[in-house]
């Protein structure tokens, strides 16, 4: 297919509405690429900015390191399996790592299932980026919930040089980056210590961050050449953890190694500020962004919006038909959304269930809780500073009831998301409005909770993380 016919399948008037919903939303970018076919249909920057500008990409590096630990993998050097501590020994605390840090595996850290609950130097006292990773006292069992965490990258990072005696974006230069052109400019700031930022130090241009992401699109094939391993993308690119807590619709759909999923079963490098490569393997189409949405909490939203209403409608073969259903029928079938309605429920989650947990200290005050299921109806009893309660949860439909020590109407809905992991949505429906979402991890004897809460003044006590040991 030519470009004419490529640009043919999006046309013009598609971007200059793209472009012009970016402009009536005040979206700070610095420019977008499009590219179809392996091709760059359509490119554009702001000025100053412009075709060779070195831009930071933020967290558009981990995807990087993700491919770096990819080629390690391929090399025979590590297994996702190995646990991070034996590659850290001389990082680890003289008194001893934590249990938690200890059995963390470098497949945990990958898919942001480290025992961290966020980003670890920020929170420490030393210059030692990676040292910090190990230090810092951890939160939950690792491996179970989706925890952001750019330590966990860093460490990875420092991994990579190791290993390999190079710094990151050289090792990637000598394996790929090179031979697809890749500019020579580039760079990846280090830490005090000197490892390179493999979370969020990653400066390129727009158009570097294309041709990675179209490499990768085509699971690591360039011009018939195999460069990176087809079956780690394989992985790294799909679902490997749950994400339904993240604030954003866009941040909802699952997370890879170090790699967002995306709408239409797409995939993202995602950085902050509005760095983006969205990958669409079964179009054969990338769309990539340089911006600096920062002083907006709506501008990556935005972005995502302008490119889902204007342009993505024309990727696809056959255009939506507007339902036959009358406005009045529509009308008075509108509910409010339960957690079985936002995400497709597994198919074999447990119809018949009653697990008692004790807790490990947290944040909460959680001391212990059962999680009883009758068909589809479910209860989560749980102790919290000395005082029980009980919310009751449906698995199709909303269970209406006051929110524990409170007088206020709550409706709460519930879905099981894979075998081990449970989804609890509530969200209080009156004078205050406010939501607490839980996500529940049963793992073997185990169970790892995380706690989201949206609320002015109250239900402090519903937002962290914990794990606990079976009772039962």
């Amino acid at each position: 297919m030519s470009m004419t016919d490529n640009k043919k399948k999006i046309p013009e008037k598609a971007v200059k509405s793209f472009l012009k919903q970016l402009q009536d939303d005040r979206v700070n970018l610095h420019g977008f690429l499009m590219m179809l076919e392996d091709e760059v249909i359509y490119e554009g920057y702001w000025e100053p900015f412009h075709a060779e500008s070195m831009h930071r990409m933020y967290s558009v590096g981990k995807s990087f390191t993700s491919i770096a630990i990819g080629l390690l993998v391929e090399d025979g050097k590590l297994k996702l399996t190995d646990k991070i501590c034996t590659y850290f020994e001389d990082k680890l605390p003289k008194e001893g790592v934590h249990p938690w840090i200890k059995e963390t595996t470098i497949r945990d850290m990958l898919c942001m299932t480290s025992a961290h609950h966020a980003t670890t130097y920020k929170r420490y006292a030393g210059n030692d980026w990676v040292e910090s990773f190990f230090h810092v006292e951890p939160t939950h069992k690792p491996g179970t919930i989706f925890s952001y965490d750019t330590s966990s990258t860093h460490v990875l990072s420092a991994l990579v040089e190791r290993l390999t005696g190079m710094q990151l974006l050289d090792y990637l230069r000598v394996k790929f980056l090179d031979r697809i052109g890749f500019s020579k400019d580039a760079k990846i700031l280090k830490d005090p210590m000197g490892v390179s930022q493999g979370g969020s130090g990653l400066i390129c241009t727009l158009r570097d961050l294309g041709l990675v992401a179209n490499v990768c699109l085509h699971m690591g094939e360039y011009k018939g050449e195999q460069l990176l391993p087809k079956e780690y993308l394989m992985e790294a690119t799909k679902k490997q953890v749950d994400t339904v807590l993240q604030p954003f619709l866009d941040e909802q759909f699952g997370y890879g190694y170090q790699i967002w999923k995306a709408r239409h079963d797409g995939f993202c490098f995602y950085g902050m500020g509005g760095q983006l490569a969205v990958c669409f393997p079964q179009h054969n189409f990338v769309f990539a962004t340089m911006s600096d949405t920062q002083g907006s909490p709506d501008g990556i939203k935005n972005i995502f919006d302008a490119f889902y209403r204007q342009v993505y409608p024309y990727l696809e073969s056959s255009p939506l038909k507007e339902s036959e259903e009358s406005l009045t029928d529509m009308i008075d079938k509108l509910k409010l959304p339960v957690a079985s309605s936002m995400y497709e429920p597994y198919k074999d989650g447990k119809k018949e269930m009653a697990q008692s947990y004790s807790m490990q200290p947290n944040p909460m005050g959680l001391e212990e809780f059962t999680v009883t299921i009758n068909g589809e109806v479910g209860y989560f009893d749980y102790k919290m500073k000395q005082k029980s309660h009980r919310l009751t949860f449906h698995l199709k439909e909303a269970s209406y009831q006051n929110f524990p020590e409170t007088q206020y109407k709550c409706m709460c809905s519930g879905v099981w998301l894979s075998e081990e992991v449970l989804y609890i949505k509530t969200n209080i429906i009156e004078e205050c409005f406010a939501s607490v979402n839980m996500l529940l991890v049963f793992r073997d004897n185990t169970v790892t909770i995380c706690m989201k809460k949206v609320a002015e003044m109250f239900l402090q006590d519903y937002e962290g993380f914990a794990t606990g040991t079976r009772m039962n």
